[in-house]
């Protein structure tokens, strides 16, 4: 709505400025009330008026990607996208069986190895509107549920490690001379 009455004064304006008989009030009252209108929206996609933030968290139990006897295995790769650097963590959902891949771009991921059950605990913090007078107003500007912040975190026990592929090839390596040497 309010970039609609930004439209319609924009075009009232050049609409009366263009005409012969122009009013100097009307049009400087125009202006005026364009340039507010542009002044508030423009305030509001940093300041978000009429809306109000919900924390909302949910937690997926897990398991790990390898067991080897009572400790289990996620595997971490680095990858590159252009200069920028992620994480990928690669573990097994419990629900649908089935290799999972948790990505740290566009999210925030912290590892906490200090808990009882595997867990990935998500929190999400989104927008919403106060009432529907705010958000037909403010439509376009900003959006319903428009997601401020994601992260994720992995909640390991102490028996659980995360390891690279290299990491993992060592480990094996090493496992298989102890496995020679007690032979």
């Amino acid at each position: 709505m309010l970039i609609l009455i930004i439209f319609l004064l924009f075009s009232i304006l050049v609409f009366k400025i263009f005409k012969n008989k122009c009013h100097y009030r009307l049009t400087i009252l125009l202006a005026i009330l364009l340039i507010a209108f542009e002044s508030l929206a423009l305030l509001d996609s940093k300041y978000h008026y009429g809306t109000h933030t919900l924390q909302l968290s949910s937690t997926e139990k897990i398991a790990p990607l390898i067991k080897v006897g009572s400790d289990g295995i996620l595997l971490k790769r680095h990858v590159n996208e252009g200069k920028e650097k992620y994480n990928v963590y690669v573990y097994h959902n419990i629900k649908n069986n089935n290799k999972e891949f948790l990505y740290s771009k566009n999210q925030h991921i912290s590892i906490d190895q200090h808990m009882n059950v595997m867990n990935i605990k998500t929190e999400r913090q989104i927008r919403k509107y106060n009432n529907a007078l705010a958000k037909i107003f403010f439509v376009g500007i900003t959006t319903q549920n428009q997601t401020i912040s994601l992260s994720k975190t992995l909640e390991l026990t102490k028996e659980n490690h995360i390891l690279t592929i290299n990491q993992l090839k060592k480990f094996t390596v090493n496992m298989k001379k102890d496995k020679l040497s007690n032979n």
